[in-house]
């Protein structure tokens, strides 16, 4: 490792420690709305890249795990 990939990884290890902090201190709701804003832009990024046809011969499954995440 060069001497930039060290303090690279350094400021990365800092920043996710940093997220971590943050996240343990929001409240339940907070946690709650942070991941369906994460899982809502996951979906979103999917659709943009997934070609229609794929969707289709995949949906009924998608949908079954999808269904039974959330309860």
């Amino acid at each position: 490792m060069t001497k930039g990939q060290k303090t690279g990884a350094f400021i990365l290890a800092g920043l996710a420690a940093f997220a971590l902090y943050r996240i343990s201190k929001l409240s339940a709701e907070d946690k709650t709305r942070l991941a369906d804003n994460i899982k809502d832009k996951g979906r979103q990024l999917m659709d943009q890249l997934n070609p229609r046809n794929i969707k289709q011969k995949f949906a009924g499954a998608a949908n079954n795990v999808y269904e039974n995440s959330q309860s």
